[in-house]
């Protein structure tokens, strides 16, 4: 029975341009091996708990030596909790969140509360197939490192990093293994591999694909439109190559990922009744109704009537308001619908007329190379080059508000490129459908070249490097990237879209790093365990857009290019560094401190509007982070009961906070990014593992985060306090309201959540096989969904809502879900594996995000996971 799962067999190491010449002059050595041979592989076993085997510092290293906050879940342990996704990563890490947006290739991983500092890797390529929706198969591990990563890894970061490994192909084996999921909900997935070996301890190449399928859970009422759906194919070749005696390795891997499935949904979760385009009179026939129309639809209806598109002002006029005179009944009837819980929140009101659709393409190419050149004198020394290539583009298309009436719908694209939506090249029905066709791609290129050392056994190790990061934006001139149509399209002369990005014509954002880090053991200078690591990391990041604006066609709705705007540009650039201590008092024991510092560039806002948008400038500036930890890791065996207990705590200044607010305008949907706050962020985090017999594992995590604002002055996030408010600072300049916003919660960011798993292992007769059952319960406290949320709160009268209404509106209330799965391994001496499984046992309804429009266009939407799903799986493994 498996006690913690090992990552695969090594992988070969990964180059710059300069470090790829370094090597092409190795390799006429390479059929003459160097001094040393390759080292030994580490224990496999203490007592009864397995090696753990990660690579946090780009080293490998038993997990219960580094000292640093790691979580490792290796091929075993994917499989028997079915983690099929990212996203159901945050049920067994802790202090990780992964949040939906509007799509499930939205979403966004946080850690610690940090939301915009975490990068995922796949096989230490920054980015690839690691989306928050992608399919996880045929993986031999993935770590997460929690905490700035502010030296060591790809693009620096202030929140940590998540590092998926994909299995490598295996020397000398041929075989694989076809998995069959067969469940509820129409799920559908089937993974098959096949290892064959090239020429016998050389060349090896691995071959895996996949495809998942699950009906959309969240129905459109009044139609058979499942949102929230899942549909993917992968593909994925692998090849390993080790010529002459092995000191030289490479690592090449392709993943081509297809996606074509619904998008997220949205279920109304409040709105405001009082919101003023929800009150207007419902036609022109009063005095009232006529002043509100000639106010709200004058200049509009006047455009439209000179264009043909309607008769005269006062039909026009009336038209709008009819269109707006709907929501609020409509509204009233959904929020009535959505308050008898259960089952009602797995239907949303959304439009039956918008052709939902969220479809992706994703191209990742790895290669990685090492060469051990062996004790040169000075120390071992080892080369490793990683190159990336990548390239992805998409499109979605979907209803924000789950309301009827087109309230809010969205045509929007996955990758920062420009991807066409609506164009007049024949992507366009009519004035007011759109389909949504993904458009050219956005590439993406990384080279890394470092050099690692390694003195007197590990007395000393050392890695110095640099690395960068190459994006060219796409000269799309055929669309654009985002468009919205607000309340039925009713404040546009043709009923239709507005644009929300101009043409995309051209530019880059270039990353680039130089960095080092050492280990020293100071067993032999002052205290026996002792070791001292230090690392520093100096980033500089650029950006550069050209674009031309979007001219819309009054009576078409068609969007084509127009006058060039100025370039944008903008720059950063920062340290990270690492400083650690670490003490081995006993065996089996490990103490540290580690002090870190993590940067994240800035970046440009380039959506149209944004000068009209409280708080929105065209550039933010870069965000840091100040880290302290303290940790311990334990390895016990205590008469007869074996296990890990692992605990740290933490303490991050965060500065200069990137965050993502929306806000909507009478025409316009604007999505951008502001630096709002400072924060400190404090915790405790937790992970053990107990094996008391043969027959029981119980492992488990926690943690606790005490997030909170310092400071946080700002204008109102929703617009709403003028001068003269009793809630502006004295402070505030003549003319602008600033707010204290410091009490408002972190999104992403429960006080509490932890897991809780125990596995059985039946006893039948070896022969019969390996038959063990696993239970999980997963618990989580209060998650606050959306930015702001106690200015919502401070709001509530004006809406129409009680405060205690709206808090349940934009967060998730403290829930727990419980699954089930049995497993037979090699039954009945065969090489068949069976497994039935059943996820969120009691059909907890929780929600994983919220978008809250709520002074803004009136509404706030949820996005909910999976209800209760079962299911089978049946696995047939073969060759050698």
């Amino acid at each position: 029975m498996r006690r913690i799962e090992t990552p695969a067999p090594r992988a070969a190491r990964g180059v710059y341009p300069f470090g790829l010449l370094a090597m092409a002059g190795l390799l006429p050595l390479i059929g003459s091996p160097p001094a040393l041979a390759a080292a030994a592989p580490p224990d496999t076993v203490v007592g009864k708990i397995e090696t753990v085997v990660v690579t946090a510092r780009r080293r490998e290293e038993d997990i219960q030596t580094v000292p640093l906050s790691v979580t490792a879940i290796g091929a075993e342990d994917l499989k028997t909790k079915h983690i099929v996704s990212p996203n159901d990563l945050q049920y067994n890490v802790p202090s990780l969140n992964v949040g939906g947006a509007y799509g499930h290739f939205q979403g966004s991983y946080a850690i610690r509360g940090l939301r915009t500092g975490t990068t995922s890797y796949f096989s230490e390529v920054e980015g690839g197939p690691t989306d928050a929706g992608a399919p996880i198969f045929d993986m031999a591990s993935i770590q997460i490192l929690r905490g700035p990563q502010g030296t060591l890894f790809g693009r620096t970061n202030t929140a940590g990093a998540i590092l998926f490994t994909p299995q490598h192909p295996e020397f000398n084996n041929w075989g694989g293994s076809l998995e069959i999921t067969q469940g509820d909900l129409g799920r559908s997935e089937i993974t098959g591999v096949l290892n064959i070996p090239l020429i016998d301890d050389h060349l090896a190449m691995r071959v895996a694909v996949n495809r998942q399928q699950l009906d959309g859970y969240t129905k459109v009422i009044g139609t058979n439109i499942g949102l929230d759906g899942t549909g993917n194919e992968s593909v994925r070749i692998g090849l390993e190559w080790k010529p002459g005696s092995g000191w030289f390795t490479n690592y090449t891997a392709v993943n081509q990922l297809h996606v074509d499935e619904t998008p997220g949904s949205f279920v109304l979760s409040a709105y405001n009744a009082n919101f003023a385009l929800f009150n207007l009179p419902a036609n022109t026939s009063t005095p009232a109704g006529a002043a509100a129309g000639t106010a709200t639809f004058g200049a509009v209806c006047a455009t439209a009537v000179a264009s043909g598109l309607s008769p005269s002002l006062t039909s026009c006029e009336d038209q709008r308001l009819g269109i707006l005179a709907q929501y609020k009944p409509i509204l009233a009837t959904e929020y009535a619908r959505i308050l008898q819980g259960g089952e009602a929140l797995r239907h949303t009101g959304s439009s039956t007329d918008i052709p939902y659709s969220e479809k992706y393409e994703g191209f990742t190419f790895v290669n990685k190379s090492t060469a051990d050149l062996g004790d040169l004198g000075f120390s071992k020394v080892t080369l490793t080059n990683i190159f990336g290539y990548q390239t992805v583009t998409g499109a979605s298309l979907w209803d924000v508000t789950g309301t009827r009436g087109d309230l809010e719908a969205a045509v929007a694209i996955n990758s920062a490129g420009g991807n066409v939506a609506f164009t007049p090249s024949g992507n366009v029905v009519n004035a007011t459908t759109p389909i949504a066709k993904p458009g050219p791609a956005l590439a993406t290129y990384t080279e890394e070249f470092h050099i690692d050392g390694n003195y007197g056994d590990n007395l000393l190790t050392w890695i110095v490097g640099a690395y960068y990061r190459g994006q060219p934006y796409v000269q799309n001139l055929a669309g654009i990237a985002n468009i919205t149509r607000l309340y039925g399209g009713a404040l546009q002369p043709n009923l239709g879209y507005n644009a929300n990005y101009a043409f995309q014509n051209g530019g880059f954002t270039r990353a680039r790093g130089e960095f080092a880090q050492f280990t020293l053991d100071l067993s032999s200078f002052v205290l026996n365990g002792l070791k001292f690591t230090a690392g520093i990391r100096d980033s500089r990041d650029g950006s550069s857009k050209y674009q031309l604006s979007a001219v819309k066609n009054v009576v078409t709705g068609v969007f084509t290019p127009g006058a060039a705007s100025a370039p944008a540009y903008s720059d950063s650039s920062g340290l990270g560094w690492t400083a650690a201590l670490d003490y081995t008092p006993v065996d089996n024991l490990l103490l540290y401190a580690t002090a870190r510092r993590g940067y994240r560039p800035g970046g440009l806002n380039l959506v149209l509007g944004c000068s009209a948008v409280p708080n929105c400038t065209p550039f933010y500036g870069p965000e840091t982070v100040k880290d302290v930890e303290l940790g311990a890791k334990y390895t016990f065996d205590v008469w007869g009961v074996v296990g890990i207990l692992n605990m740290d705590v933490y303490r991050d200044w965060y500065n200069n906070i990137q965050r993502s607010f929306q806000f909507t305008t009478a025409t316009q949907n604007t999505v951008f990014t502001e630096n709002v706050a400072g924060a400190v962020l404090q915790g405790v985090e937790l992970e053990t593992t107990i094996v008391p017999s043969e027959s029981w594992e119980i492992s488990g995590n926690y943690s606790y985060n005490g997030a909170r604002y310092t400071n946080w002055v700002s204008s109102d996030p929703f617009n709403v306090a003028m001068p003269g408010n009793p809630l502006c600072l004295p402070s505030s300049p003549v003319g602008e309201c600033l707010l204290d916003l410091r009490n408002n919660p972190f999104p992403q960011a429960p006080a509490h959540k932890g897991t809780l798993s125990v596995r059985y292992r039946v006893p039948i007769e070896p022969a019969a096989g390996d038959l063990t059952g696993l239970f999980t319960v997963f618990a989580q406290s209060r998650d606050w969904l959306a930015e702001g949320a106690v200015r919502t709160l401070q709001l509530a009268p004006s809406t129409g809502f009680t405060a205690d209404a709206l808090k349940k509106a934009i967060s998730q209330p403290t829930f727990a879900s419980l699954n089930f799965r049995i497993d037979w391994h090699g039954i009945y001496g065969s090489d068949f594996d069976g497994a039935v499984f059943v996820n969120n046992i009691t059909n907890q309804e929780h929600a994983t995000n919220a978008i809250n429009q709520l002074f803004t266009l009136g509404v706030i939407g949820k996005i909910y996971a999976e209800p209760r799903t079962f299911g089978a799986q049946v696995t047939y493994r073969f060759g050698d």
